[in-house]
């Protein structure tokens, strides 16, 4: 895309952030809202008809911008989930890779509105220019490149691994850029360092890195076994999950334990375990003191 397609693009995506900032409820119940799925799946695919039958894209972004003037007119419970669909969409065909020269079906660069360099330093206020308008203010969410894993034995590996410096409302599920509510009396300027730079007071100054780990638990598709109810609250109907335990206790305690020592063996200096379930061993306190730990 050019710059001025690049900025309509994050523009249109601003307007859908500022929608859903009218949702009244927690912003995680989104998830729990009926037909949370089958909107989803109707989004995805009008969304790829739109993009696959438009090679020009001043008409794909007319096009997708007039679906958001539509979707943002109303407030119901599926223009909500519409516009959420939405959001996860268009962050997920951005790119910040120069594809001008390539095939750009399925991607959307943004290349020539943030020029991203190996070996330079790159700057950038907001990534769209409405947020006056919308009250959103839109920053790029940029990689990270080294990671040690329990898939790879505990050896340090180059991975991509998108940062996640904002977590309130949808950020925690956005790959490619975050959002904040555009205060007038003060302005994000975004400073972007390439991963190859280095810069030796830097290092000196800081002492090192922070490092910061996080372990899963399981990817198994049967560790909680969940019970499900349709409830009214206020003017939205939730689909309410409720659980107990979780099976396979000992399989989670033993994977937790071996990620917190391969951190320790890595001189993590902080670690989350963002998925770690309560089992009735991890429950049990000592005092003060958590038992499994």
């Amino acid at each position: 895309m050019t710059k001025k397609q690049s900025v309509l693009f994050m523009n249109i995506l601003a307007k859908l952030f500022g929608y859903l900032q009218r949702f009244t409820m927690p912003f995680q119940m989104i998830h729990a809202l009926a037909d949370f799925e089958c909107v989803g799946e109707r989004i995805r695919h009008e969304l790829e008809k739109i993009i696959f039958q438009n090679d020009d894209l001043d008409d794909f972004l007319q096009l997708l911008h007039q679906k958001v003037c539509g979707i943002v007119s109303e407030q119901n419970q599926e223009s909500i989930l519409s516009a959420y669909h939405m959001c996860i969409w268009m962050d997920q065909r951005l790119t910040y890779e120069d594809i001008s020269k390539k095939d750009t079906k399925g991607k959307l660069s943004i290349y020539n509105l943030i020029p991203m360099r190996a070996y330079s330093y790159n700057e950038i206020d907001s990534l769209n220019d409405n947020y006056e308008e919308v009250g959103i203010w839109i920053n790029p969410k940029l990689p990270i490149f080294k990671s040690v894993s329990l898939l790879d034995n505990g050896e340090e590996r180059d991975r991509i691994t998108s940062n996640r410096h904002a977590f309130s409302e949808l950020n925690g599920e956005l790959c490619n850029i975050c959002y904040f509510e555009w205060k007038p009396h003060y302005v994000i300027h975004n400073i972007i360092i390439p991963y190859e730079y280095e810069e030796e007071s830097k290092e000196d100054k800081t002492n090192g890195h922070l490092r910061v780990g996080f372990v899963p638990v399981s990817d198994r598709q049967d560790l909680i076994v969940p019970h499900y109810k349709n409830v009214a609250v206020s003017q939205y109907e939730l689909k309410k999950m409720y659980i107990d335990h979780p099976n396979h206790e000992q399989e989670i305690e033993t994977r937790l334990a071996k990620g917190l020592e391969l951190a320790c063996a890595n001189d993590v200096d902080i670690v989350f375990a963002p998925e770690m379930l309560g089992t009735k061993q991890m429950e049990l306190l000592n005092g003060n003191y958590n038992m499994f730990l």
